[in-house]
């Protein structure tokens, strides 16, 4: 289902004045062509959806294996960075694991998540700013009617290897092993 259409995924949950979608709908507006799908938690957001973009599908909360699923098919997997510097969404691990490409729309012009997904070549990164999500849509859906998106970047799950679950229980279970003996 998802293949045959540009389709971005998100999965998560809105905040007012921490992680919004406003940009993101507003640049929406002017490409019919791409399609939205949410899921999680849009109440605090609602009146922002509907009968604004009919492309946009909000699926409510879902149960994970759902979640997993689509994430895989989607075209690309849209992370809102937070405003705030002190976390980073742990969704963006789970979308590596997804082997998608990540659509992040920046939170603040110091956000490290775009530095990393620079660094893994793993996705775009644009601030939230209506034109430049628009623009940076438009450009990957063009290489996508191409054929070409995909190859643009590194999805390989070698890559993101370090940020998986396991190896940070790893890292944890070193450090705690090496505090254990220093005691």
């Amino acid at each position: 289902m998802l293949r045959s259409e540009f389709v971005l995924l998100f999965t998560g949950n809105f905040y007012p004045g921490f992680r919004e979608p406003t940009q993101l709908i507003h640049a929406l507006k002017a490409l019919p062509e791409i399609k939205l799908i949410i899921i999680g938690d849009t109440s605090r957001f609602n009146w922002l959806f509907f009968g604004v973009c009919p492309q946009i599908k909000l699926l409510g909360v879902t149960d994970h294996a759902k979640c997993r699923r689509l994430q895989k098919q989607a075209t690309m997997l849209v992370n809102i960075g937070n405003r705030q510097s002190y976390q980073t969404p742990g969704k963006l691990f789970e979308y590596f694991g997804a082997q998608r490409p990540v659509f992040h729309i920046a939170g603040r012009p110091d956000d490290d998540i775009s530095l990393l997904l620079n660094k893994l070549n793993r996705g775009i990164s644009v601030y939230n700013q209506s034109d430049q999500i628009a623009e940076a849509l438009e450009i990957a859906y063009a290489d996508w009617r191409k054929g070409a998106l995909d190859q643009k970047f590194n999805l390989s799950l070698d890559t993101v290897k370090d940020y998986s679950w396991s190896a940070n229980a790893n890292c944890l279970y070193k450090k705690i092993k090496m505090l254990e003996k220093n005691e």
